[in-house]
Order: structure tokens, then sequence, then C-alpha cells
């Protein structure tokens, strides 16, 4: 294929008066070359089984949803070809099915956000560098014709573009999109310049409409994909997969008391280190984050530093330092960009009876963990103000009571006051964890785990059989 390629820019080059049109010429060739594999592929190896190409451009170990996709397509008798960035040094179970076949993309460039030219100039290269990989992944292969070709969006550039095309002229597939957020909202809250931004929109609209077909994580969205756009999308909330099905909670908390005095350790904080019995453990409380712009994690710090001070006037009577039982202890889950700047604020921090930690857990640890946490905080504030974060799923699934910053459509998923409390700045989330950590907090906690035992969420694998596999079925 790169043979073909190099080919034809020497052949442009022969031809001197056009000397100046060779790379575009090139280009022309190039994709004509592409359009005319369309026609050579060869018959589908198993007579009969469809295939499909679920693509996500991102870290397939923090797309959960696309990776659920793909799970339920080839249990549906689908082969499928899952197409992401893969970290080799991570596991996952989906790695582990016959009838999906991970193909990793490897990318070296990365977008710089320090200045405007400099993001410009990056996000270009970052484009270019992905769309080379993705067309070669989904036109340049000796696979069989894929029926599906299923994509997350975002990210937007340039999945959409590559998808369509290797859909329309490629397979001659179904080309859907997952809209799990909108690519352009990204861009403005990491600063891109004003005229990337508005193209990046007209861009994620203009390929929404060519969709065969549209699925959307929230009715936020789906309203403004309808009102705004003119694009029919089917919702299809998230929900916790099958291995959380008659989920309970966990009273034994031996890894968590080896994370507790691992936190002492490594923080060499100036409170009591001895290790606390059950009745006197701290209530614990889990953020899960992938330390992205959408989520102001420090905040949370803001937040600790004046419910410590709180907490010293209440059970010591005094701020004055004194060696004390920490009263909550906080673990952040996630890998992300972010994280180094959290944690070098975090370790100058002398914090008495608040203990804050970041770890990160595999899946089956992490699944431990909520089980045996009291509440989880989402502080998840969305891009858009219209999509849902799928950690509150989970943590609901595992009985887990949520706070979350409070923002457009997270009424769909938490109810105040009966699976969690809302917050909408610092003060607000002081206050509430003040509160629970009070005589008055136990009831409170207890009621909402309550309201979540009688009310558990649905899960994925049948929310999918009855939303999303009709929806394929009816178009390939």
């Amino acid at each position: 294929m790169w043979v073909s390629l190099i080919l034809y820019a020497s052949l442009g080059f022969l031809f001197h008066q056009l000397w100046q049109y060779s790379l575009y010429l090139a280009f022309i060739l190039f994709v004509l070359h592409l359009v005319l594999l369309s026609f050579l592929k060869s018959e589908p190896v198993c007579s009969g089984e469809k295939i499909a190409a679920v693509v996500v451009l991102g870290d397939l170990e923090r797309s959960p949803r696309i990776v659920n996709q793909a799970v339920c397509l080839s249990r549906c008798g689908w082969l499928v070809d899952l197409v992401g960035f893969v970290d080799a040094k991570k596991g996952s179970s989906v790695y582990s099915n016959e009838r999906v076949c991970v193909i990793s993309l490897k990318p070296f460039f990365h977008t710089q956000k320090r200045f405007k030219l400099l993001y410009a100039i990056t996000a270009l290269l970052v484009a270019l560098e992905r769309f080379i990989l993705l067309i070669y992944r989904l036109c340049c292969f000796q696979r069989p014709h894929y029926s599906l070709i299923l994509v997350q969006n975002p990210p937007s550039v340039p999945t959409l573009a590559v998808a369509w095309f290797a859909s329309r002229f490629i397979h001659r597939a179904a080309f859907v999109i997952d809209w799990h957020n909108f690519g352009y909202t990204m861009m403005q809250i990491s600063h891109a310049p004003n005229i990337l931004v508005s193209l990046a929109k007209a861009y994620e609209r203009y390929f929404g409409q060519l969709a065969t077909a549209n699925f959307c994580v929230c009715a936020a969205a789906q309203n403004f994909l309808q009102k705004y756009w003119n694009i029919t999308s089917v919702l299809l909330y998230d929900c916790p997969t099958e291995r959380f099905r008659n989920s309970t909670r966990d009273i034994n908390r031996l890894h968590l008391k080896q994370l507790y005095i691992s936190t002492l350790e490594k923080l060499q904080l100036s409170c009591d280190r001895t290790e606390p019995s059950e009745s006197n453990f701290p209530l614990v409380a889990i953020s899960s984050t992938s330390w992205t712009p959408d989520e102001n994690m420090h905040l949370l710090l803001d937040v600790c530093i004046e419910l410590d001070r709180r907490c010293a006037l209440k059970f010591s009577g005094t701020i004055e330092k004194t060696v004390a039982s920490p009263k909550l202890y906080i673990l952040i889950t996630g890998r992300g960009p972010q994280r180094a700047s959290f944690v070098s604020r975090l370790l100058k921090l002398n914090l008495q009876y608040i203990l804050v930690d970041t770890v990160w857990l595999q899946w089956e640890e992490y699944v431990q963990l909520l089980k045996t946490a009291d509440f989880g905080i989402s502080l998840h504030f969305s891009s858009s103000g219209i999509d849902l974060p799928m950690k509150v799923v989970d943590m609901f699934a595992c009985g887990l009571p949520v706070l979350s910053y409070r923002y457009g459509c997270i009424d769909e998923l938490i109810h105040q006051g009966k699976n969690g409390l809302l917050f909408e700045n610092a003060d607000e989330l002081c206050d509430i964890l003040f509160n629970l950590l009070s005589v008055e907090g136990i009831p409170i906690l207890s009621n909402m785990r309550e309201y979540l035992k009688a009310n558990p969420l649905p899960i994925w694998e049948d929310e999918w059989l009855r939303t999303a596999k009709p929806v394929l079925e009816s178009i390939t």
C-alpha cells in the first residue's frame, strides 16, 4: 500500500509541467486506490458471519462503554475488530474474548496546550497521524468486508471522517456513531483557538448527519442532537455490566486496611499511625478520575483543607497541630495528565483528620474497593453539560451513594437525597462532608444505600439487547 503511494508521487514528479501538483495528484490517486480495493475484497472467511469494526481513538482501558459494545456484539455472533490505543502493561477481560480481535494503534504525537499557536500546530500533526493510522487499519488490510463500523465520539477528528469514508467506499457498511460527549466542547475547555472549535463543531454535525444510526448516553444529548443538529439518535444509558449482577457490599476490609497503612507511611502525616479497629475506622470515600480538564480535582484539595480545619475545632477544640485519628479517608483511582500537579500539591499539605491518596488499581481491585467504601465522590462537570459519568454507574452498582458536582443533565442519574447528594462549589461539598462525619450523617448514608438496594440499575447486557441490538440488526 505504501509502495503504491510512493509510486504515485514519483509518477507525478515525472510530469514536469505538473510538478507543483504532484502531491495533490498522489493523494487523489491514493484515495482512488483505496476505493478500488473495495471491489477486490475477498469473501468473508466464515460464511454467514457478520464482522464489525468498533473504533475509539483513545485508551481502551478508559473507554468502557465502547468496549462493552464490542463484547455485546461478539456475544450476538459477530466477529469484532476493536480498534484503539492499548497499554501493553495493563490487562483487560475483553482481550481474552476469542471473537474480539484487539487492534492496537500506537500514536507518536501528542497535543501541546501551553500556547494557542503550538496547540494548533500539534493538533494538526496529531490529526494527520491519527488519520494515517486509522485509514490504514480500516482500509488497508486483508480482512473481509465489515458489515458495521461503530465509532465512539469523541474523539471526533479524524475518526468520524475516516470511518464514514471506509464504510461508504471500502466496505459499503453501516456507519454508527455512539455519542458519549462532543469533541468540540472538549476543545473549548482545552483552550483551543476559536476557529478550530467552530470548524470541529461543523465537522461533527456534518458527519453525524451522514451516520446510518446514532446512539447517545443521555436524554439531554438526544434532545440536543435532534433540536440543533437534526440528528435522530437512540438513547442508550450507561449501565453496570454483567459482573455487577447481584453485587453486594463486602464488609471484609483487609485490602482497604492495607491501603490505609500504606497511605500513612507514604504521606508522613502527624496523625495516629496505629491501625484503627473496625468500629473506629474512618469513613471511606472513593473518587475515580482520568485527570482530564472536565474534572476539577483541585477543588477536592480546597475542600479537604477547610474540612480538616473544621474537624480540628470540633474534635480537639483547637486548630493547633495535634496527634489525631483520621475521620475521612479519600482514595482517588486513575491515571492521567493532571495527576502529577495534584500529587505535588497534596504532598505539601499536613492534614490531621483527612487522608487523601492516589492509587492505580486493576479492575478487580477497584470493584472490591467500591464494595468496601462508604460513598463515592464525582467531580466530573462535563465539557458539554450533556454527558453522564460512567464511574457513578459503577458506584451505584456496588451500593455506594455518590456526592456529585451539579451540572446540566446529572439529575438524570443522581436523584438528590435518594441515591446521592449534589453540590455546586467547594463550600457546599465541605458542608456535606462535615455533616456526614457527624452522628447525623450515619442515617443519611444508610437511607441512600437502602434506596440503591431497592432500586438497582438495569444490567448493560440486558439494556443493550433491548435497545441497541434491534437497531443494529435493522441496518446490517
